[in-house]
């Protein structure tokens, strides 16, 4: 399991399903004269081995290579003016879809690019879940879209 922690020295960390072996995946720099990172809405890529999140201080969108497992931060590059008040956020296939404060958007989860605004005008949704057609979703009966 992988979490985020906005305490005075934000983090992203992992343990086991029982809590064992905690460790930290991605340490975030503080300085006095930078806002501390704020990191949301994670979401795993087990394709390609990233973990995503929404940086909501910077309005960023950026993710680590856990392959790597070096704690670097690579940051897509989609406009902040989409990524405002960004909470939530979530993987299908190829697109990242993410909340922010009456909208919800998506993007290529390769390149940032193609962003696209595909709900408007709904009050503050703090996250934003994507269900594959080959899972179940709670509450509805298979091939019931």
């Amino acid at each position: 399991m992988y979490w985020s922690s906005w305490s005075t020295q934000p983090k992203i960390e992992q343990a086991s399903m029982d809590g064992s072996n905690r460790s930290t995946v991605v340490l975030f720099q503080r300085s006095w004269w930078h806002r501390p990172a704020n990191p949301n809405g994670l979401a795993l890529d087990p394709e390609t081995s990233r973990l995503f999140w929404v940086d909501t201080t910077k309005s960023l969108i950026q993710y680590t290579d856990l392959g790597l497992g070096d704690g670097s931060i690579t940051t897509l590059p989609v406009p902040s003016f989409y990524l405002s008040n960004a909470y939530g956020l979530t993987l299908k296939d190829n697109t990242l879809y993410w909340s922010t404060s009456g909208s919800i958007y998506a993007a290529d989860k390769k390149t940032g690019g193609n962003v696209r605004r595909l709900v408007r005008n709904i009050a503050s949704p703090r996250d934003v879940h994507a269900y594959h057609n080959y899972s179940a979703i709670p509450g509805k009966r298979k091939n019931q879209f």
